[in-house]
């Protein structure tokens, strides 16, 4: 979605500017150079699909610090992986602690958001639209980014 647009647009029957439903977004950090090399060696040309995402709830997290692996639960547990990858993985001075951290935090927005949306739960909604510190998030973690739908 944020990086491949082509395969939206090319998809024909899919418009994000008509999406009515709610969209939780997590993603981690991308160095600009990085950003720059991914758009151009992917199928990057096409609207961008956050920004149209206007008519449905949009929940977008950036994920401070964590890499790729560190949202999959199969690579949390796959000790070989950070013993011997971690340090070509890392972000600044990031740590795999932190990844476990962040994890932990990945999954209770994720349960909240489903919990608000699917079982229509007030109080999990409320946790949506706190900020992160009042929800006890430590520092450094995570940035969240409530839009709200816009009416149509």
């Amino acid at each position: 979605m944020r990086y491949y647009p082509d395969v939206v647009k090319d998809a024909g029957d899919v418009d994000p500017n008509r999406m009515r439903i709610p969209l939780l977004f997590f993603k981690g950090q991308h160095s600009i150079e990085e950003q720059a090399a991914r758009e151009a060696s992917t199928h990057s040309s096409g609207p961008n699909v956050l920004n149209e995402w206007t008519h449905g709830d949009l929940l977008s997290v950036d994920m401070l610090g964590m890499v790729h692996p560190e949202f999959s639960s199969k690579a949390q547990r796959n000790e070989g992986l950070w013993k011997n990858d971690f340090a070509s993985l890392q972000e600044a001075d990031y740590t795999r602690q932190d990844g476990v951290i962040g994890y932990g935090w990945v999954a209770r927005y994720t349960r909240a958001f489903l919990d608000a949306y699917l079982k229509q739960d007030s109080a999990e909604k409320g946790f949506l639209l706190k900020n992160s510190e009042e929800n006890g998030v430590p520092s450094h973690v995570m940035a969240v980014h409530l839009r709200s739908a816009k009416e149509q």
